[in-house]
Parts: structure tokens; C-alpha cells; sequence
């Protein structure tokens, strides 16, 4: 097809991740996401069935009502830039009838409530670290001694102690994580937009500011608390590049194949609680766990278990 539609089937819903990488003007109709390109016929998709909308062309057009549309349902748009990157991010800012409420448990978390999350969601993190080396058979120490000695907000900064020693380990010895370079590190941006918009677009349906984070607080941020919760998950991406990496051997550009084989990584399973569901759709779990905590109903942030 000449649309790239990925069709996500959900046990608890059915979202799509659709891709648009070539001229297209795009509208909204009935309902529908109406795709047209020259010299061929148009392509209808429901918007209710879409999870994100992925823009990656700079001749798309798109119009404003396709956006209203889009948001009020949740769809999260993410806007690639040069090097098919994505550069931007679109979410509805209110996407939960109890948005005020949930927002003024935001606004009044105190910082040792904060602090003990964000060691949860370092402890979840470094812990997804050393199961991909372990999968991988690759050295996990000293990973293990920076997870045992993480204390309330992380103040030894192990997640970064732990990332400077993962690195190497996952790519080689002379691999610098840098988000301005190519080839590795644009593999690893683009499928951590990809994370970052999912869940982005979970924090925004359980009512939760997206801009309020935990950890992250960058005035310029948008979206810190979805940048706070991804973290745990970015060993989804980098398992999948390191495949990459050891199979393809050239030099990497981000192609269709690519781009398919990143975008998968919403649909991988996980166990939450008692169920194994897609991560897409665990994700709202996590938001909703997040919201408990939030309210003292949870004493931790409880993660989807990665399989």
C-alpha cells in the first residue's frame, strides 16, 4: 500500500501508527483521514482509529480541522524533520474529564514524593538495562552496583553512571551517545520519538499536564513528564538497533524498513499486573498508576514488565 499503516490489534482497543512519507494533501472527512496525492485515487482511514500520525515529508500539507479532529481523539501527530527525525510533537492539552482535579494533584506533589518516583523510575530503568545485556550476553557489570546503591532522587546520578557504562557495552567501546550525530544515534532519536509520543499521549488521556514533569524540567519542554516516564522504556529501542547494528553492517540510514522495524516496538508485548498486553496499550496503565501514586492511593510506580 502506499500508505504505510501499521494496524496495531488490541485486546482492550485498536489503534493504528500511520506513516506518511510522500507529497500528500491531507483533510478530514466524516470522520475520516483523507489522504489524496497526485494521479491517484484517495485513501480514507477513520481517525478514531488512530493512535499517532507520523508526517514525514516536507510536501505534506495538512489542514487545520484534520488536526481538531485528530486531537479530540486523542491521536497524537508527530512532524519529522531533516534526517526523517522527528522534530515536533502535537497532543490535545486537555484529554480527560478530570483534568482539573488530577492537575491540582500535580501541582501539589511534594518534592520526597517526587524524589521517590524518580528513583522508581531509575531502578526501572537501569533494571531493563541489564536484562538487554544479559539477552545479549554481554558484560553487565558495574550496572548491578549503581542499582544497588540508587537512594531517593538519584542523588549519585546513577542513571548516569549506569548509561556511561551501558553504552559501550551495547555498541562498542568507542560509542558516544550524542543526539546530534548520525548513523547509531539517529536510529536511537527516532525511535525514542516514537516512545516519547506514545507515551505523551497517555499521560494527556489520564488527565495528567504533560508539561509538569517529575524529574525533567526544562522551561522549554513541553512534554517533561512523558520525558520522565519514557526512560524505563528506551531499551525497547536500543535492543532493536543494536539488531540492526549487528545485521545490516553499513552505514544507517533511516529508511522504510527501518522505520517499520522501530515503530513495532508499540506493539511489543508486556505483562501488566496479571495481563499481557501491547506496550501501546499498557502504557495507560502506567499513566493511571502514575495518577494513583499522585493521589497517596499507590506507595510505587508500578512499570509494564518488558518480556
Amino acid at each position: 500500500m502506499l500508505l504505510m499503516l501499521w494496524a496495531l490489534f488490541f485486546t482492550l482497543m485498536i489503534k493504528r501508527i500511520i506513516e506518511i512519507s510522500s507529497p500528500a494533501c491531507l483533510s478530514s472527512r466524516w470522520d475520516q483521514l483523507r489522504v489524496e496525492r497526485e494521479s491517484l485515487s484517495a485513501e480514507e482511514v477513520p481517525i478514531e482509529d488512530i493512535g499517532i500520525l507520523v508526517l514525514d515529508h516536507p510536501q505534506i500539507t495538512a489542514t487545520i480541522p484534520l488536526f481538531q479532529k485528530c486531537l479530540q481523539n486523542n491521536t497524537a501527530i508527530i512532524v519529522s524533520g531533516q534526517n526523517h527525525v522527528p522534530a515536533g510533537l502535537f497532543c490535545p492539552l486537555d484529554g480527560n474529564t478530570l483534568h482539573a482535579k488530577i492537575l491540582r494533584d500535580q501541582i501539589a506533589v511534594t518534592v520526597p514524593a517526587k524524589k521517590r518516583i524518580w528513583k522508581d523510575i531509575v531502578k526501572a530503568k537501569i533494571e531493563a538495562q541489564i536484562r538487554l545485556l544479559e539477552k545479549l550476553k554481554l558484560e553487565v557489570y558495574p550496572l548491578p552496583i549503581y542499582l544497588a546503591s540508587l537512594r531517593s532522587g538519584d542523588p549519585e546520578n546513577m542513571e548516569a553512571q549506569s548509561s556511561r557504562a551501558y553504552w559501550p557495552r551495547l555498541f562498542g567501546k568507542d560509542f558516544q551517545r550524542d543526539r546530534k550525530k548520525e548513523g547509531v544515534n539517529a536510529l536511537l532519536n527516532y525511535g525514542y520519538s516514537i516512545i516519547h509520543a506514545a507515551v505523551a499521549r497517555s499521560v494527556v488521556g489520564s488527565g495528567l499536564h504533560p508539561a509538569l514533569g517529575i524529574h525533567h524540567h526544562n522551561q522549554y519542554n513541553a512534554f517533561a513528564l512523558a520525558s520522565d516516564l519514557m526512560e524505563p522504556f528506551r531499551p525497547l529501542i536500543d535492543g532493536r538497533v543494536e539488531s540492526i547494528v549487528r545485521t545490516e553492517n553499513k552505514n544507517f540510514t533511516i529508511d522504510k524498513k527501518i522505520k517499520k522495524v522501530l515503530l513495532s516496538v508499540l506493539n511489543t508485548p508486556v505483562f501488566y499486573g496479571n495481563r499481557k498486553l501491547p506496550f501501546f496499550v499498557a502504557l495507560h496503565s502506567l499513566t493511571a498508576s502514575f495518577v494513583r501514586v499522585l493521589r497517596g492511593e499507590e506507595g510505587k510506580l508500578n512499570f509494564p514488565e518488558i518480556l
